[in-house]
């Protein structure tokens, strides 16, 4: 493992969950290059129907451009899976740090609705 990190993530939820915010402060330690950071990250979701959620989100440390992404998570299986597509890009940088993301996420009970509006990146940690 090169890479430690731990982080407080902070989420408030509005209209009936159909609106949610999410925030988080963390600390990054590479091992390999002795290198600290301080992470961060400010997102919102708003659900368009019981299983499609539209999200944008802003990313990064204390050393680097921040990130930007936006996307749709959709609902599979009564909310037991999933699966988001996401572009993005580095603020400040060269078009080449564009990115096309999927991500797929599985709840099992208890948590199956827990994530119905959370954004991707923010449940996967910096």
């Amino acid at each position: 493992m090169t890479h430690l990190y731990a982080y407080v993530p902070f989420s408030r939820s509005f209209a009936d969950d159909q609106v949610v915010l999410h925030a988080n402060l963390g600390w990054l330690r590479d091992r390999v290059l002795e290198d600290n950071r301080t992470t961060w990250g400010l997102a919102a979701g708003v659900s368009l129907s019981d299983r499609l959620t539209v999200f944008g989100e802003v990313f990064g440390d204390d050393r680097t451009d921040p990130f930007v992404q936006t996307g749709l998570i959709r609902g599979f299986m009564d909310d037991f899976i999933h699966l988001d597509l996401s572009v993005g890009r580095q603020l400040g940088s060269a078009p080449d740090t564009s990115f096309v993301a999927i991500g797929l996420n599985v709840y099992f009970p208890p948590f199956r609705n827990v994530g119905r509006s959370s954004v991707s990146h923010f449940t996967r940690g910096p």
